[in-house]
């Protein structure tokens, strides 16, 4: 890194990319878009290095980090390459804070937070619910007693120029509380996780087709609601033949008894498409290109360590992903906040009753092809947008170096 922010324009900025933990499929989506505008550098670990699927072509320099090796080692070793960047970008950090807090940042830095109760307000969100006592006191233990993660991170966290959260909607949630406890250094605009795919034209079928993704899992889904639902709409729309697919690895006794649980449902007019292994990505996108639309029945409240999340309030959920990268239209709770521009393609529910509702809604005069359309107006998700946009951040910060504020932190502005 430069011992200064540069004064003269930067054409092509050199971004150093920081994943030492878990995303590799926001890099393999990400990294490609990115290179569009910048010269990339990465910091990876082996195993998400591998997991990627990425041409090393494609970066100006590939750092894998060893599984056994420390980080400040590893830094040390290629200090110079990682300090000649002009704009520092975290993708993930779970761990390392009281290293990277003792680092002297010379260039601009961008921090991804993913769950941002865990991450910002971590007292205020712990889970006290007496089965999750004992692991509550090992955690503040050895993460706030011993290893002063908490201090750690928020040290780190008032050194970044920026702190990213997990999409817009959330923004729009929690910028009063964050702004309440002193974050002044938000960005209102967020780099989306995934880009607008291409709309696959869907041959008319003898069943309308519709799929939940991720696995199957009755601690994140909510199977009751669903399950009622489509008890509804048969009996409504006794005519109707449907198609359920089940998006994900079924795996274990609690998956086993959802899909036995749904197959009770299956006649002449409702059939269940599941899978009992690892779903490839060739034959998730194979299912997804006969889909019309998904449906979303997850429960909003989650759990990260010992912290309470809210999808949709404090973290994103993978639907927005599969949504956008597939053009499909979804159906999700009512209490999820989309990003506005994201409401186009999407209908809400609050119950059985009302998820039945919208499953007619969607089917009826093919509404789904009509959201579907929409993606087409979702220009912001375009992968050109998307370089664009993080690129005219990323000068922004380059030509604002003494701003205690600057115009960057205003969607208006980009």
């Amino acid at each position: 890194m430069s011992d200064a922010y540069p004064h003269e324009p930067v054409i092509r900025p050199r971004l150093l990319i920081i994943e030492l933990d878990y995303h590799a499929e926001v890099l393999a989506t990400l990294c490609p878009i990115l290179a569009a505008r910048f010269e990339l550098v990465l910091w990876t670990t082996d195993k998400i290095w591998q997991k990627t699927g990425l041409a090393e072509e494609l970066f100006a320099r590939v750092l894998v980090m060893p599984k056994k090796q420390a980080v400040a080692r590893f830094w040390h070793a290629h200090e110079d390459t990682l300090r000649a960047v002009d704009v520092v970008y975290f993708n993930t950090l779970e761990k390392h804070f009281a290293f990277f807090a003792d680092l002297e940042f010379r260039c601009p830095t961008v921090m991804r937070i993913h769950n941002t109760n865990a991450s910002l307000f971590p007292a205020a969100s712990i889970d006290w619910s007496p089965g999750n006592w004992w692991k509550v006191a090992s955690h503040l233990m050895r993460y706030v007693v011993l290893y002063r993660t908490w201090h750690h991170r928020e040290r780190l966290y008032q050194k970044m120029r920026v702190l990213m959260l997990p999409s817009e909607g959330i923004v729009t949630c929690m910028k009063d509380a964050l702004q309440k406890r002193g974050i002044n250094n938000l960005s209102a605009y967020v780099m989306p996780f995934s880009c607008l795919g291409e709309a696959v034209s869907i041959e008319e079928g003898s069943a309308f087709v519709f799929a939940v993704t991720g696995s199957v899992d009755t601690k994140r889904k909510d199977y009751d609601v669903l399950y009622q639902a489509i008890e509804r709409l048969k009996k409504a729309r006794p005519n109707w033949r449907l198609e359920m697919v089940f998006l994900g690895w079924a795996k274990g006794e609690g998956a086993k008894k959802v899909l036995d649980r749904f197959s009770r449902l299956a006649d002449d007019t409702f059939s269940l498409t599941c899978f009992r292994d690892y779903v490839s990505q060739q034959v998730f996108a194979a299912q997804m290109a006969r889909t019309q639309f998904l449906i979303a029945p997850m429960k909003l409240e989650a759990r990260q360590k010992i912290y309470c999340e809210y999808y949709g309030n404090t973290k994103i959920s993978g639907i927005e992903n599969d949504a956008l990268h597939y053009c499909k239209p979804i159906i999700l709770p009512r209490n999820y906040r989309l990003p506005a521009d994201l409401s186009s393609i999407a209908l809400t529910y609050d119950d059985s009753q009302s998820l039945c509702e919208a499953m007619i809604g969607m089917i009826e005069a093919d509404h789904w092809r009509t959201l579907t359309n929409h993606f087409a107006e979702l220009h912001n998700y375009r992968r050109t947008s998307i370089a664009d946009n993080f690129y005219e951040l990323c000068l922004t910060l380059l030509n604002h170096p003494d701003s205690a504020s600057p115009p960057f932190l205003h969607k208006e502005c980009l």
